[in-house]
């Protein structure tokens, strides 16, 4: 049999993996399960793997993850499938994959195929709820949305913050999420933004302060600021007869990060999402041909998208 694991989701696909490497160890043992990184074998050791019998035991289980990076494996992938006998149960486990690819394009055909991406925003703060009662903790909504929006959309993070939060203490507030977890930069470029264009520059500039004393470069906040304002304008100028994830879809963009960035774009006007980019572009062009003060430009910028609101 071969399994198909790929996508963004790292959480799911790991705990996908974990519950058929679990049942096949209880019963097979140990020393049918062999995992490879395909990055750092060759093809030859992959197939040799695939090929070779089971070990004291009736059937062998073969995980092989990221064979994306090895080329030999992609390229004879129907090889590597064939060779696997029928006492043997192949796992090829993928992060992101090229949609495009002929690669992605043979695992899709075959059967046991299974894509796991990030869940929408929706559903995250349900999902923190539950994995906290897993966990033998209790949060409420409010401060499950709360941890959501500061930590980010990664399950697998929100699965380790969860771990520490409910070790430290059973009840979850939201001081102790302040406390104990660290806000995705991603998370304060968006809030910084938001609070610029809804006329609050003072928290704006608190916030860029805020990034710089954590050691963020203000070339990075400029990277992000740029990707964040290219979501709101992909949320501003998406069809009006298409929903949120058809949107997600056709541009690429995380779900979570398109519902937030609609709110920003609820509020700016075309020519105002236009106007931020061609001055944030204007900063990235004298940055590379003069000597500029950086935190200046962009502060300069921050208060621009204040007078826009």
């Amino acid at each position: 049999m071969v399994q198909v694991f790929v996508g963004t989701n790292a959480f799911q696909i790991n705990r996908r993996v974990r519950e058929l490497t679990d049942a096949f160890v209880r019963e097979h043992g140990d020393l049918a399960l062999e995992k490879i990184d395909a990055s750092e074998v060759t093809y030859e050791q992959i197939l040799g793997a695939v090929e070779s019998q089971p070990f004291l035991a009736a059937r062998k289980m073969v995980v092989v993850r990221e064979v994306a990076q090895n080329n030999d494996a992609t390229e004879k992938l129907d090889t590597l499938i064939e060779r696997a006998g029928d006492d043997t149960d192949l796992i090829i486990v993928e992060g992101k994959l090229d949609k495009r690819a002929a690669y992605y394009k043979a695992l899709k055909k075959l059967s046991n195929f299974e894509e796991h991406d990030e869940t929408e925003a929706a559903n995250l703060t349900g999902w923190v709820k539950q994995q906290t009662e897993l966990l033998g903790g209790d949060i409420t909504e409010q401060s499950a949305r709360y941890l959501v929006d500061r930590v980010g959309p990664n399950q697998m993070k929100l699965s380790n913050e969860l771990t520490k939060l409910v070790l430290f203490d059973a009840q979850i507030s939201r001081q102790t999420i302040d406390n104990l977890t660290d806000e995705n930069p991603a998370t304060t470029v968006f809030n910084m933004i938001d609070a610029a264009f809804s006329g609050n520059l003072k928290r704006a500039l608190q916030l860029y302060d805020e990034q710089r004393q954590q050691k963020v470069e203000p070339q990075a906040i400029h990277a992000m600021l740029v990707w964040q304002l290219h979501a709101v304008a992909v949320a501003a100028t998406a069809p009006k007869n298409l929903d949120a994830r058809s949107v997600a879809s056709k541009s690429g963009l995380n779900p979570f990060v398109l519902q937030k960035s609609q709110r920003i774009a609820q509020r700016m006007g075309k020519a105002d999402v236009h106007a931020s980019l061609k001055l944030l572009r204007d900063i990235d062009y004298k940055s590379k041909r003069q000597t500029i003060d950086y935190d200046e430009a962009l502060q300069y910028a921050i208060v621009r998208f204040a007078e826009m609101s």
